[in-house]
């Protein structure tokens, strides 16, 4: 017997739950268990019926509530932390990946509510089953296994049975109530035997005071990864600390201090687990979880036997197995073992409360809180604080929008943080990589995340972060908890420090869900390019959906014949800064079809420019360009290649490994003034490496990259794609410039040309860090008719300037908000026609340009790019009526 139950949630949420017998569906019934989650239910007439007044209903109900306005509208009924490390885990078949070959292309974003048996579900019952595959995806293609330690239950850690348990004492250090040292045994029983791995972890009470009242629950508790609040302010942390200058939010209670590592992560219980060598590839094999758990292996590949090295010699023919965040995963989770077991003794139990507790850190450390939180749901909140390349950026993105070497990606990043197999994504193949890291940080979901950035440090990768939190959101937003997940990227401070301004706006966050105080948390995220490049009209050519506005339909805009790969249709272009990616994907249509090469086909590309117009003379310089093709085979695989053929990693492109871009293939085209030509470049060519079956393949999408100049160094920009010497580029001041691109087979003669494309050199994403110039956006409404022989004036040349930007990121004015503010521009405005004019009956158009008083000019330096603003100009009708002399 089915019953139905009408809920009705606040005015604007509606929920139909089916209360009784649950048909077969995709989700197992322990998953009503986990959450209180809604089986889906089989179609009936009585189900019908009655879903047809819900909907009468429904459609009433959330009528009022826009998408942007939902963003929290579960939030009541959705957990905020809880009781064990996974909660899902053993309740869903883990999903087959395919072989590497036919694993999709997917140029945008994986759609994060697919199922592997791509079936598409958004409800938060499905949820925990999502997680399932996140992390099934993070630990086959990166990560390697992180064992769980139940004491009870044996363990499969690839195919080999080993059985955790843990023991843990507390005790204060001698005269102190306060200060004291955890100890963790956590002894491993396998296939060699036992071994038990003994450390400690130094925790600091807080002193109770009017401000510090220790609630009935225990202490809240924050783990730092390399100090005791990683590098976030204790003073966020602690009621009663004296307040930096300039920080206004009070912290509203005091959590207990618990250090996982110390000085930059060279001692403490971190390396215990696993050694931190700042960018040194060795082996780990004598490393504490690596005798713990001898199957797995980290580290340098090559090396004689008995050296450690995770190669054949030393039993690892497949290179290394387990990256070093999966060990400092698993040694996070056995500290918070650890103080629920002193937490819960008999006998003077440690006052900590284990519902709120924080995980932080900064840089390397950043993306350890974040693995950290995100593999153990016991975490309250993480702090992901500048966490730079395979944290909160996307590999996929990383690699669209940035020129190589230039910020930390699949080619450069270090492989004792990341197993063997994530190289085989390096270069253009990252896009058969089933996931990307928007889904790491939505395994933190339903819980808090805040993730920062400072885009002083270009390293850090804080554009392709920006992209990649938005669709973070997008899945919180989804299941109506939008806001626990926030971004800050801010810039012009040093590395892992907070500014005053950058503490006001996110101390709420740390407030509410580690004090549990009452307080927004919406409206905080923000990112210092988003504030004006994504703002409505500053930059008409950047969609900030275009890496997910896929997922809303399921199936790629093009191509439609079946290869079921999601490629960027010809108005999704990368186009900033004189930085482009360009996509060439063929139009569906009945008398069309599909560009199809064969093994061994030299398959060509060449670009071309112009600058229409009257124009200046130029220079335009092209320091490296090439073309990406995707190439579909009948046999379900497909394979992506590169024109010109791109540089080998160490000289040797490894089996099924991309590579790094093109070598430097600088072109220069001299454009005489008011020249209109179009200006062809050097014609590139490659051999069609071709389908493992030997059968044709069909092109499924070609992308024209300039991107600036590759391996740059760490951290430097690179140049710009394009650069042109008429005018200053970054102040947006050049003349427009048309490009466009072709592939070509010369042995079929088929030819395909892209839609051209004008650079956009505006330039808040390309320009030297740490920030460009800011659009002032003009407000100027229309002005009523007037009758002729009016003089203009006030009442119709009221045009104002304003920007959107960070409070206090200019200026930080002690108790500065931090968040986004619309601010008034200073400047001078030239009118045209100018003030006094009387107009003869008709139809004009008005003029204003304006001229920022800090304007960005060729002499403005880096250091102050960002406190200056570009001139700007915006015109409007207005109607000149006859005099009828006063009648």
């Amino acid at each position: 017997m089915t019953s139905l139950r009408l809920i009705l949630s606040g005015p604007s949420l509606l929920r139909l739950k089916i209360v009784g017998h649950s048909p077969a569906s995709s989700q197992p019934a322990t998953e009503e268990k986990r959450n209180g989650a809604t089986p889906s239910f089989k179609y009936s007439k009585t189900a019908a019926a009655v879903c047809a007044l819900m909907l009468v209903l429904l459609a009433a109900a959330v009528a009022p509530r826009a998408w942007g306005q939902g963003a929290s509208w579960a939030d009541s009924n959705t957990p905020l932390v809880y009781n064990s490390e996974n909660t899902g885990a053993g309740l869903y078949p883990a999903p087959a990946f395919p072989e590497f070959a036919k694993l999709p292309i997917i140029r945008q974003l994986p759609d994060p509510f697919v199922f592997s048996n791509g079936e598409r579900d958004t409800r938060w019952s499905a949820q925990e089953h999502h997680r399932q595959d996140y992390l099934a995806a993070l630990a086959q293609y990166g990560q390697g296994p992180k064992p769980e330690c139940t004491g009870t239950s044996a363990d499969d850690v690839l195919g080999v049975s080993y059985r955790c348990s843990e023991t843990a004492t507390f005790a204060f250090t001698s005269g102190s109530t306060t200060n004291g040292t955890l100890t963790i045994n956590v002894t491993v029983v396998g296939p060699n035997g036992s071994n038990t791995l003994t450390t400690t972890v130094p925790i600091t009470l807080p002193t109770p005071s009017a401000a510090c009242v220790q609630p009935a629950a225990g202490w809240p508790y924050v783990i730092g990864m390399t100090g005791p609040t990683g590098s976030w302010p204790e003073s966020a942390f602690d009621a009663s600390a004296t307040l930096p200058t300039g920080v206004t939010v009070p912290a509203t209670g005091c959590a207990a201090q618990v250090s996982f590592g110390a000085f930059f992560g060279f001692e403490g219980a971190l390396p215990a687990f696993a050694s931190y060598t700042f960018g040194q590839l060795v082996a780990h094999n004598k490393d504490g979880f690596y005798k713990l758990y001898p199957t797995l292996c980290a580290g340098i590949t090559t090396g004689a036997a008995g050296t450690g090295a995770c190669d054949a010699a030393n039993g690892f023919p497949n290179g290394s197995n387990s990256a070093e965040y999966a060990a400092w995963s698993f040694g996070i989770s056995r500290v918070i073992d650890g103080i629920e077991l002193v937490a819960a003794q008999a006998n003077t139990p440690l006052p900590l409360d284990t519902k709120h507790s924080a995980t932080t850190g900064c840089s390397f450390a950043g993306k350890m809180a974040l693995m950290g939180g995100a593999l153990d749901e016991r975490v309250a909140l993480v702090i992901s604080q500048e966490n730079g390349g395979g944290g909160a950026p996307s590999w996929r993105i990383s690699h669209e929008i940035e020129t190589q070497g230039s910020v930390e990606d699949i080619n450069d990043t270090d492989y004792d943080w990341w197993d063997t197999s994530l190289l085989q994504f390096s270069g253009y193949n990252v896009y058969k990589l089933p996931f990307d890291n928007f889904e790491l940080m939505a395994l933190v979901a339903p819980r808090a995340l805040l993730e920062t950035g400072d885009s002083d440090y270009y390293w850090l990768g804080d554009r392709s972060a920006t992209f990649d939190s938005l669709a973070t959101e997008e899945i919180y937003k989804t299941y109506g908890i939008g806001d626990r997940f926030n971004y800050y990227i801010d810039t012009n401070h040093f590395h892992c420090v907070v500014p005053p301004y950058q503490q006001n706006a996110t101390q709420p966050i740390i407030n509410r869900f580690m004090f549990g105080a009452d307080v927004s948390t919406r409206g905080i995220s923000t990112s210092w390019q988003e504030a004006d490049a994504l703002r409505r009209g500053a930059q008409p050519t950047i969609d900030p959906n275009m890496w997910m506005r896929w997922w809303e339909t399921r199936l790629p805009e093009f191509p439609w014949w079946g290869t079921n790969q999601p490629s960027f249709p010809a108005g999704d272009v990368w186009n900033e800064g004189g930085d482009v990616m360009l996509p060439l994907n063929p139009a569906p249509a009945f008398f069309s079809r599909p560009q199809t090469i064969k093994t061994g086909d030299t398959i060509t590309s060449q670009y071309q420019l112009s600058m229409p117009g009257t124009h200046a003379a130029a220079t335009v310089t092209v320091p490296t360009s090439y073309t990406e093709i995707d190439v579909a085979c009948r046999d379900g695989s497909s394979y992506t290649f590169a024109v010109p053929a791109p540089l080998p990693s160490n000289g040797v492109v490894p089996p099924n490994q991309g590579s790094q871009s093109a070598a430097a293939n600088t072109q220069t085209f001299t454009i005489a003034a008011n020249d209109n030509s179009v200006f062809p470049s050097a014609v590139a060519s490659t051999t069609n490496p071709g389908c493992e079956d030997g059968k044709p393949g069909t092109v499924t999408g070609s992308y024209f990259f300039a991107l600036g100049l590759p391996s740059p160094g760490a951290g430097n920009p690179g140049l710009t794609g394009f650069s042109t010497t008429d005018g200053v580029q970054e102040a947006a001041t050049t003349d427009p410039m048309n490009v466009s691109f072709n592939i070509s087979d010369t042995n079929t003669s088929q030819v395909e040309w892209s839609p051209t494309t004008t650079i956009n050199n505006q330039n808040p994403y390309s320009c030297t860090p740490p920030g460009c110039p800011l659009t002032p956006t003009i407000t100027w409404e229309p002005p009523a008719p007037i009758t002729a022989g009016t003089p203009l004036g006030s009442g119709q040349l009221d045009a104002t300037a304003s920007a959107l930007g960070i409070s206090g990121l200019a200026t930080d004015v002690p108790g500065s908000t931090g968040l986004l503010t619309d601010v008034s521009v200073p400047g001078t405005w030239v009118y045209s026609p100018a003030a006094g004019t009387m107009l003869a009956p008709g139809f004009y158009t008005l003029t204003a340009t304006f001229t920022p008083t800090d304007i960005f000019t060729a002499s403005t330096t880096a250091a102050n790019a960002y406190q200056t603003y570009t001139a700007a100009t915006a015109s409007v009708p207005i109607i000149v009526l006859p005099h009828h002399g006063g009648h």
